[in-house]
């Protein structure tokens, strides 16, 4: 499945976003969540736009990091699809998605 990059960082954000600093939590819910421009994160916490800019550019990476080791959204998204595909529960489908959480 292919994701629309503003989607697949809100998601990330949902799996790791409180692995992250509670500035750049503050930082990155207000510009994914609230969908405030820099300029307005900038005057609301007293930092600059390029402060806000690199803060956004380093929660990222991190959180891009965090997936790479851990594999929770893939895995996620592997679940979804094959529950999606599945008309009903059955023992097959929960082996399939037990072996995607391995």
């Amino acid at each position: 499945m292919i994701l629309d990059e503003s989607v697949k960082l809100c998601l990330l954000n949902d799996f790791y976003g409180s692995l992250l600093t509670e500035n750049q939590q503050k930082v990155l819910d207000s510009y994914l969540n609230f969908n405030m421009p820099l300029v307005e994160i900038s005057q609301n916490m007293n930092i600059s736009r390029q402060a806000v800019l690199d803060t956004i550019k380093k929660a990222t990476s991190k959180l891009e990091m965090l997936e790479s080791k851990l594999g929770m959204l893939d895995k996620y998204l592997k679940q979804n699809e094959l529950v999606g595909n599945s008309k009903k529960v059955d023992k097959e489908l929960i082996t399939k998605l037990l072996e995607v959480w391995k």
